[in-house]
């Protein structure tokens, strides 16, 4: 016969410890699964009780709230009323095998003609509910403060503004408030124990008039609005500047300024507010930039550069001057366009002027003029701006050469002269010659005349003009 060993203390204390970890590793799950079961069995025990409560208003269908009488807008049916109408056949027991208490029921209240049902269900020590707000509610028609509606006051920027605007709302009550809704959507409530006031606050997003519901524990609503429209632009606003009654020495600025939304409150070109004609005169080339606020706060900006204006005068200098011919050089800092010569200095019509391409400088001669006149040179620049310089054409000179006198004179002797060229010519300006001794010489006939030249040295007078 074999002897049987049993387990040695290491082998015990080995398979225990695995016991142990298989413990830890599964007793979670275990829980987390009945955990997991017990809710989901817990979450349809609500939905049949809210489920069992519509079938009972659907069959008493004068007892929902119509929010018309006396301000009634909520209705509770309890545990217990359910059951007297054979609404359930067993009692209603939670996961826990607790059974749910006669202080369980159903608030159904009209929403806007709509009906919403809230659940408080009270088993054992646990309590399973939809909106834990009507779990404190105490409908009790036989109170005093039965038929006294919540207070509701209301709180918020009335003026325009680029942000989302909060609306506060106020509201006391004696027996407690179940909710604040806006649309019909419950707002998060708190309740302040030193002014005994229960505040909510709402964030308006758009433009428009806002409306808030306030419930108490009795069923009684108060319904208030803002008594000014939410003003709210988030754009914003445009502007475009234009040039008008423009000169060369100034101009005006218009700012074109719109917005969608709110009114502009104001335009401004560097610190000057501007009136309401928009205008800005200006003097000065340069970049102008202009500011428009509208009245929610919104800003832009919009620029402008201004070139046109010129106040210098073209510059006209004589380089060149003859009997007949001025030659003058005209130079501008913006550009030349136009010049004419006139003897008046009268500034040239528009028609009047002859017209260059625009050009820094130019040269320009004008010839055939007269001598010893008074001549105006004109030019003209890009901006308008004129000017003339004045200058005198030189007066023609002319030199007379008269002949030397004869020291001696002629003898009567000789032989006769030479024929007379210049006397038969007549219209050479030199004239005839006669030799001394030859006879007398003939005199031109329409020329300088004749003339003695003694010991062939010319004596006749010459002229020259300059």
């Amino acid at each position: 016969m074999k002897n049987k060993k049993g387990f040695t203390l290491v082998e015990m204390l080995v398979v225990l410890g695995i016991i142990c970890v298989l413990a830890l590793i599964i007793t979670p799950a275990i829980i987390s699964y009945r955990n997991k079961a017990n809710n989901e069995y817990n979450d349809k025990l609500k939905d049949n009780v809210i489920t069992v409560a519509k079938d009972y208003y659907t069959n008493n269908r004068s007892e929902l709230p119509n929010g018309q009488i006396e301000g009634k807008y909520v209705d509770i049916l309890t545990l217990d009323k359910m059951k007297q109408n054979n609404l359930f056949s067993n009692d209603v027991i939670d996961a826990y095998k607790n059974n749910c208490s006669s202080e369980s029921y159903v608030v159904v209240e009209n929403n806007r003609g709509n009906y919403d049902y809230y659940l408080c269900l009270k088993c054992g020590d646990k309590t399973y509910e939809t909106d834990k707000s009507y779990c404190d509610f105490k409908y009790d028609t036989s109170s005093d403060n039965a038929n006294s509606a919540p207070t509701c006051e209301l709180s918020y920027n009335d003026n325009w503004s680029n942000n989302d605007v909060t609306i506060n709302v106020k509201s006391t009550d004696n027996v407690g408030i179940v909710n604040i809704k806006n649309n019909g959507k419950a707002i998060k409530t708190t309740y302040d124990e030193n002014t005994k006031t229960y505040n909510a606050n709402f964030i308006a997003k758009r433009s428009g008039s806002y409306s808030f519901e306030i419930l108490n524990k009795y069923g009684l609503k108060t319904t208030c609005k803002t008594d000014n429209e939410i003003k709210i632009d988030k754009d914003i606003p445009r502007c475009v500047i234009s040039k008008q009654d423009k000169t060369n020495l100034s101009m005006n600025l218009f700012v074109t300024a719109t917005d969608d939304t709110s009114p502009i409150k104001t335009v401004k070109i560097g610190d000057s507010v501007l009136d309401s004609t928009n205008l800005y005169n200006v003097t000065k080339n340069g970049k102008y930039i202009a500011k428009v606020i509208d009245s929610a706060g919104n800003e832009n900006t919009c620029s402008v550069d201004v070139t046109e204006l010129d106040s210098e005068k073209p510059k006209i200098t004589v380089t060149g001057n003859s009997s007949s011919s001025l030659t003058v050089t005209i130079t501008d800092n913006v550009g030349v366009v136009g010049y004419k010569i006139t003897t008046s200095p009268t500034t040239p019509t528009e028609k009047e002027w002859t017209k260059v391409d625009s050009v820094a400088s130019i040269t320009q001669t004008f010839n055939n003029l007269s001598s010893s006149t008074t001549y105006y040179i004109h030019a003209i620049d890009e901006a308008g701006n004129t000017s003339y310089e004045k200058a005198t054409t030189k007066t023609a000179t002319i030199i007379i050469y008269n002949p030397d006198p004869d020291p001696t004179p002629p003898s009567g002797g000789g032989t006769s002269g030479g024929s007379s060229s210049g006397g038969s010519s007549g219209g050479s300006s030199s004239g005839g010659t006669t030799n001394p001794g030859t006879g007398a010489g003939g005199s031109g006939s329409s020329g300088g005349g004749g003339c003695i030249s003694p010991g062939g040295v010319n004596h006749c007078p010459g002229l020259q003009i300059n």
